[in-house]
C-alpha cells in the first residue's frame, strides 16, 4: 500500500475546556497553527468543526490561556499539527513563544511546515507532499519513550548536517541523535498525512 494512503493519528482531539463548552467551541480537529498575525495578534489555529451548517465546518479560532493549558500534553501524544506565517519579522516572538508556551527547548523548530498556497480542505484537491530528495534542514518527527514519562511522546527535530553519511538530527528538547539516511526518510514529517490520514 502507498504510504501516503496508510491511516494516520488524527490532528488532535478536543481539549477538555472544549468538550465541556461544546456550545462555544464545536470543534472536530486542529488542522493548522499560523503565526502570519504573531505577536501583534494572538497565534490562531485552522479549524474543522461539528456543525451540521457546511458553510460553518471551518474557521479560524485564536490562542487562548485555556487552550495553552491542554494542548502541549494533546500534541505530545499525537503529533504536532501543521504551521504556517513563521517569518522573519516574527521569527524572534515566535521562537520565544514555542519555547515557552509549546515547551519546545531550548531547540523549537522554526521551519513552515505547511508551504501550500491554499488551507487544508479548501481546495477539490489534497495538496501533494514529497519527500524531498536533499534531508538538511528538513523536520523530522518520531515517538520516543523516556523514562520521565509513562506514556512516549512525539518529539519534532531537524536534520541539521550530514556527515559521513550519518544525519544529525538536534530535537526540540535540544538532545542530539544520528541516523542513516533511510531511517530519516521514514520520519520526515509530512504535514498532508498530518491532516488528511487520519482514523477518527
Amino acid at each position: 500500500m502507498d504510504e501516503h494512503l496508510q491511516p494516520a493519528r488524527a490532528p488532535l482531539p478536543d481539549t477538555l475546556d472544549m468538550q465541556t463548552n461544546s456550545a462555544t467551541y464545536r470543534i472536530r480537529r486542529f488542522l493548522l497553527r499560523d503565526y502570519a498575525t504573531f505577536p501583534t495578534q494572538p497565534v490562531r489555529y485552522w479549524v474543522e468543526s461539528s456543525l451540521a451548517d457546511s458553510s460553518q465546518r471551518f474557521f479560524w479560532i485564536d490562542e487562548t490561556a485555556a487552550l495553552l493549558e491542554e494542548f502541549p500534553p494533546l500534541e505530545e501524544a499525537n503529533g504536532c499539527i501543521p504551521e504556517q506565517g513563521i517569518s522573519p519579522s516574527n521569527y524572534n516572538a515566535v521562537f520565544t513563544h514555542k519555547k515557552t508556551a509549546y515547551l519546545q527547548s531550548p531547540s523549537p523548530i522554526m521551519v513552515n511546515t505547511w508551504t501550500f498556497t491554499n488551507l487544508p480542505f479548501q481546495t477539490r484537491r489534497r495538496p501533494r507532499f514529497i519527500v524531498p530528495t536533499e534531508l538538511a534542514g528538513q523536520v523530522v518527527q518520531e515517538l520516543f519513550h523516556t523514562p520521565d514519562r509513562s506514556d512516549p511522546a512525539y518529539f519534532q527535530g531537524l536534520v541539521d548536517s550530514i556527515e559521513d553519511g550519518l544525519h544529525k538530527i538536534i530535537w526540540t528538547d535540544g538532545k542530539i541523535d544520528y541516523y542513516l539516511g533511510e531511517q530519516v526518510r521514514a520520519m520526515v514529517y509530512d504535514p498532508v498525512a498530518c491532516v488528511y490520514d487520519f482514523q477518527l
